[in-house]
This record gives structure tokens, sequence and C-alpha cells, in this order.
């Protein structure tokens, strides 16, 4: 069996991503901050599928993020084979009037925490001469919304 490790899963697009890998007999390995949401989680997709679901409860913003995955995932020896990176939020309104710690934290989960984890999971993927990448976004970085002006 593959394993799918899969960030911001619990409500969303995140959770129609590890429905899905469930269903097609992926084991999985749940990313997210809520830790009771990923209990939940954990106990309904294993009895659906019957399938491995480990989860980690973690902020994504945080600088030591990768490492706590990095962590577990060595504890468990588990490999990943198929990476969806889906977490993310957005600090809607003005520019001149939203919150700059919001907005640092958006960056650091966009841009810092994906390119770290990435990085760190393709050796993997190569050594096992297999894995698939998913990147979500959103087109709110393609289509500029009045709101978001300054």
């Amino acid at each position: 069996m593959k394993t799918a490790l899969i960030t911001g899963t619990t409500r969303g697009i995140g959770k129609v991503f590890a429905e899905k890998f469930a269903g097609m007999g992926n084991n999985l390995l749940l990313v997210s901050r809520n830790e009771e949401k990923l209990k939940r989680q954990q106990y309904d997709l294993q009895s659906r599928y019957h399938v491995a679901v480990k989860y980690i409860a973690c902020e994504l913003t945080q600088l030591n993020a990768v490492d706590l995955i990095f962590e577990r995932l060595s504890n468990w020896q588990v490999s990943v084979d198929f990476l969806v990176n889906n977490a993310g939020f957005n600090e809607c309104g003005l520019f001149t009037n939203t919150d700059m710690e919001q907005e640092i934290k958006m960056i650091d989960l966009h841009i810092r925490f994906v390119t770290q984890l990435t990085k760190r999971i393709l050796p993997m993927m190569k050594k096992n001469n297999y894995g698939r990448i998913v990147n979500v976004g959103s087109t709110g970085s393609f289509i500029p919304s009045p709101s978001d002006a300054g």
C-alpha cells in the first residue's frame, strides 16, 4: 500500500483529498491543527476504508513544523508516496487594514512551509523511485479582488 501525506485535512478540499486517497486504498498521514477533529477523522476513515491512518496535530506556520513532521515519520518508519500541500488561509480585507502578523503567517504557510516540506519529502520519493506531489492553490493568487487593494 502507498501512503499519502495531506495537510489541512479536517475540512474543505483537504478533507475530500483524504476521502479520495483512502477510497483508493492508500494509507494516510493527516496533518492539521485541531487534534480533536483529527482523532474523529482518523476513526472515521479507518472504519470506512480499512486503511492505516495516522495524524500529526501541529501549527504549520511554526518554524519547527517540518522537523516535527519528520520526527514522527521517522518514529513511525513511514515513507511518503503522495504529498498534498493543501493547508492554507487568506487574510481578507484592505491591505492597509490587515494584520501584519497574520500576513507573515500566511507567507510562512504558503511559501516557507510548502518549500521546506517538499524539499524534505522529495529525496524520500526519489529513493523509492516513486512519488507524486500536489500543490493546492487559490484563484486569489491570479484574480485580484477590489477589497484586497489598499
